[in-house]
């Protein structure tokens, strides 16, 4: 018996130390549950022998076997707690989703507003300032329909006489006319309305459009002293500017009568038409004649 208890206390001794703490190099004493949770630092024959980079690994294994119960532990122990604070986060989660497609609702929708602002910008300055004509008619929006050609007289006053020219490049050359008075000085000379209508425009250089209904229009160019604005209401033989010179070298009046053929609410140059000035056709060539023409506007 005394034999067995000193056999006894030295295995004792090979695995607790003297001072009755577990020796290091005693792995096999360990019990199983203690070898499985815990982990000691790889020996530095198997650093040599495997690398850095294995042990690293290694470490990182263990190191996870060892915290991943204690985890495990903690959540069964708070139990309703765990699944509370995750119901939470998840309606966290959810309302901050929310608010994300929110946000982009909100700016798709101010984007679409600047949009279709924009468009409706450009498409009200293209029908009443004639930018671009890139737009045509809408549907729904009323637009005159065509009616004759009203009875345009020569744009000056009664019993002035005036010569009708055109040159090659006026484009179209038998459509565009320039006016020259014959009876006396052309600079500053008035310019009435051909017919009655409405100022749809100003338009460079120093000119006029007057929209006569029916889709029809006159044009007047390179004037001065203009003394009408958009949205007047002029009535035929009514003075709205002086011949000048703006925009070309010699004082003279540009005239011009457009259709609008495309129903878009405008007349453009396209739309030029062979004038009919007090009940004549004045289609003229640049190789000529030159008509002169006494003015019945007004009489």
């Amino acid at each position: 018996m005394i034999t067995n208890m000193i056999m006894g206390r030295r295995e004792w001794e090979r695995g607790w130390g003297v001072m009755g703490e577990r020796r290091r190099d005693a792995p096999h004493d360990r019990p199983p549950a203690f070898r499985q949770t815990h982990y000691a630092p790889p020996r530095q024959n198997q650093y040599d022998a495997a690398g850095p980079n294995a042990v690293t690994q290694q470490h990182q294994v263990a190191r996870q076997r060892q915290v991943a119960p204690q985890r495990q532990v903690a959540r069964e122990y708070r139990g309703d707690g765990v699944r509370q604070y995750e119901g939470r986060a998840i309606w966290q989660d959810r309302r901050s989703s929310a608010t994300r497609q929110g946000r982009r609702g909100a700016a798709l929708a101010s984007v679409l507003a600047v949009l279709t602002g924009i468009v409706a910008f450009a498409w009200a300055a293209d029908r009443w300032f004639g930018v671009s004509g890139a737009f045509g008619p809408i549907p729904g929006l009323s637009v005159d329909e065509p009616g004759p050609r009203p009875g345009f007289a020569l744009p000056f006053a009664c019993g002035q006489r005036w010569r009708l020219s055109t040159y090659r490049g006026h484009n179209p050359d038998d459509a565009k006319i320039d006016m020259f008075r014959m009876d006396g000085t052309t600079r500053g000379a008035v310019v009435r309305a051909s017919a009655a209508g409405e100022v749809r425009q100003l338009v460079r250089p120093g000119g006029v459009k007057i929209d006569h209904g029916g889709r029809w229009y006159t044009l007047y160019l390179h004037m001065d002293d203009i003394s009408v604005s958009p949205g007047d209401e002029v009535s035929r033989g009514q003075p709205i500017g002086r011949v000048g010179a703006v925009g070309t070298q010699a004082a003279h009046l540009h005239y011009e009568q457009l259709f609008d053929e495309n129903g878009d609410g405008n007349a453009r140059p396209p739309e030029i038409v062979p004038p009919v000035i007090q009940g004549a056709a004045r289609r003229l060539s640049p190789d000529g004649p030159f008509p002169v023409v006494r003015s019945t506007n007004g009489c």
